[in-house]
């Protein structure tokens, strides 16, 4: 830095301090436009991967895997195309959706991205899971393991046939859509 004198008095320059509202006043740096902007292979490789192993996640999480491993048609399935089972001995795994007293439940299953529902009507009666009242028998969400007889559900037959009680007014929406009429019928944790 150099010095100054001035009339036989020594001194320093100051830096000039720019206040905030003095910032000099120009034209904004811009992008160039004609650039093109370059992204690192190895940045967008692993970007891939990451999506990949994502929507592998989500199609495995989708699918009813239940009945492809054993070999058995999944809830999902009946429920899609009853037709291909009516008649057929079948064990299917499936969550309760709804109850319907103390013979028949929804089971609820999942494939893909659609869900299907199955009437099950058991003429032995639920299974009341340990340390719930008798008068509580499967419950929304339980997961059970039926083996069973696949055939479109007609009330009167299925209560002359069963010796069951069942409500016509209950069963309605479930006249002609598929059933599984229960020979052995377990919890599953």
């Amino acid at each position: 830095m150099a010095r100054r004198y001035r009339d036989d008095v020594m001194f320093e320059p100051r830096e000039r301090v720019v206040e905030p509202r003095e910032r000099p006043v120009g034209p904004r740096q811009r992008m160039d436009l004609r650039r093109p902007v370059t992204v690192d292979p190895l940045v967008l490789l692993m970007g891939g991967l990451v999506l990949l192993t994502l929507l592998g996640l989500v199609l495995y999480l989708a699918l009813d895997r239940t009945g492809q491993v054993s070999g058995q048609p999944s809830v999902a399935d009946i429920a899609g195309d009853p037709q291909a089972y009516y008649g057929q001995d079948v064990t299917v795994t499936g969550e309760v959706e709804d109850g319907f007293g103390p013979n028949a439940v929804v089971l609820e299953g999942r494939h893909l991205l659609s869900k299907g529902e199955v009437l099950l009507i058991a003429p032995q009666g639920l299974p009341v899971p340990q340390g719930r009242p008798a008068d509580q028998p499967l419950q929304s969400g339980d997961d059970v393991q039926v083996t069973g007889t696949v055939r479109p559900f007609v009330r009167e037959d299925v209560a002359r046939n069963l010796g069951l009680n069942l409500d016509p007014g209950t069963f309605r929406d479930w006249e002609g859509k598929p059933a599984i009429i229960a020979s052995d019928l377990r919890m599953v944790k």
